[in-house]
C-alpha cells in the first residue's frame, strides 16, 4: 500500500483488461477484408443458435461489395472470411439493403423459405431446387444428427416404403466421387420425432407431398383408378 503498487482489490485490473479488449475490437471497424467492409460492432444476433462459447466472441456487422449485410464474429473474420458467400455459387445468402429490405438483383433470386416462410435469396448459379434458407437447413441438420445418434441405422435395413435393400438401390455419388448414404433419416418436421430410414426417392416423395396423408391417399386412389390406361 505504501509503495503505491496496490490500487484496488483486483477489480481495476479486470476493468483495464476489458478496456484494452474493447479498444482492440474497435480497431476492426472500418477495415476491409476481401469484399467485406466491417461496418460496426454489434451484440449477439437474435437469430444466433450456435454454441454458447461463440456468444462471448465479439460480433460485427459487415457489408459485402455485392450489397449483402450480415453478422460475423471475430473468429470468422480471423478465419479468413472474405465475402458474404457470393464468391461461392453453392451458398445461399440473404441479400438485404441497409434498411433491411431484401434486394432482388441480377445475380440473386428471392424465394420464400418452405420451412419458416421468410424470404431468402439464392445465387443464380446455385441449385434451382433449394427451397429452404440456410438457417433452417442448418437447424434441420442439427436435428437429424441428434436423431441419428439416438437411432442408428439397423443392419440389413430395407426402405420402409419401397422395401428395397442397399444392394438394390442405385449408387449415388457426390462431385468428388464419394458415395452418398443409401438411406436417409426421416423425421416429423412438426414434432421432430424420429420415424425411420427411407431411400432417397421415397424420402423425396414424402417431402414433395409435405407429409400430407390425404394428398397421399388421393394419389393412391388416382393410381388405382387410372391403372392400365394407355
Amino acid at each position: 500500500m505504501r509503495s503505491g503498487s496496490v490500487k484496488s482489490c483486483g477489480c481495476l485490473r479486470a476493468e483495464l483488461a476489458l478496456e484494452r479488449k474493447n479498444a482492440a475490437n474497435a480497431r476492426w471497424v472500418g477495415k476491409r477484408q476481401g469484399k467485406l467492409l466491417i461496418v460496426s460492432r454489434v451484440g449477439v444476433p437474435d437469430t444466433y443458435t450456435g454454441s454458447e462459447s461463440n456468444k462471448r466472441v465479439p460480433w460485427f456487422l459487415v457489408r459485402c461489395d455485392c450489397g449483402v449485410e450480415k453478422f460475423l464474429n471475430k473468429n470468422s473474420l480471423r478465419g479468413g472470411a472474405k465475402s458474404c458467400g457470393c464468391s461461392n455459387p453453392c451458398i445461399s445468402v440473404k441479400r438485404v439493403s441497409a434498411a433491411g429490405v431484401i434486394i432482388d438483383g441480377k445475380d440473386h433470386i428471392v424465394r420464400d423459405c418452405s420451412s419458416c416462410n421468410e424470404p431468402f435469396s439464392i445465387l443464380k448459379g446455385a441449385s434451382r431446387t433449394q427451397t429452404i434458407c440456410r438457417c433452417c437447413k442448418n437447424r434441420n441438420n442439427r436435428i437429424v444428427s441428434a436423431l441419428r445418434r439416438k437411432n442408428p441405422l439397423p443392419d440389413n435395413h430395407r426402405c420402409e416404403c419401397c422395401g428395397r435393400s442397399e444392394e438394390e438401390l442405385p449408387v449415388q455419388k457426390t462431385r468428388d466421387g464419394s458415395s452418398i448414404t443409401a438411406f436417409h433419416l426421416d423425421h416429423c418436421h412438426t414434432t421432430g420425432k424420429f420415424r425411420g430410414y427411407l431411400c432417397a426417392n421415397c424420402n423425396k416423395g414424402l417431402g414433395s407431398f409435405k407429409d400430407d396423408v390425404k394428398a397421399l391417399e388421393r394419389a393412391a386412389e388416382y393410381l388405382k383408378r387410372t391403372s392400365g390406361m394407355q
